[in-house]
């Protein structure tokens, strides 16, 4: 049993360390979209300058960050709540098939 648990805890660990990496790739992958469509403002692409443009002096593109920095908290919650459940799924059934593989040697 001590094989076991201990096998669960790196699992457990790894689980949790690919978790924190994946939210932190995509925060500063998201961030990198952001600081790029502030700092678009000279481009080949007239409509699409022309329509960032539009954003940026309506509001819209400033009332989107506003909404994203406010929100992202809850969306990063409901993120590791679901990943927490997938991964308290994953390790239940990896850690009955490890019991059932050492009773079976028995």
């Amino acid at each position: 049993m001590v094989v076991i648990n201990v096998i669960l805890g790196t699992l457990v660990l790894s689980y949790a360390a690919a978790v924190i990496y994946i939210i932190n790739f995509i925060y500063s992958k998201f961030n990198y979209i952001i600081d790029y469509v502030n700092n678009l403002s000279v481009g080949n692409e007239k409509i699409v300058t022309t329509a960032f443009s539009i954003l940026k002096s309506l509001g819209a593109w400033n009332a989107f960050c506003d909404v994203f920095s406010i929100f992202s908290p809850i969306f990063l919650s409901f993120f590791v709540i679901y990943a927490t459940k997938i991964g308290i799924t994953i390790f239940r059934f990896v850690r009955e098939t490890l019991v059932t593989f050492i009773l079976a040697k028995l």
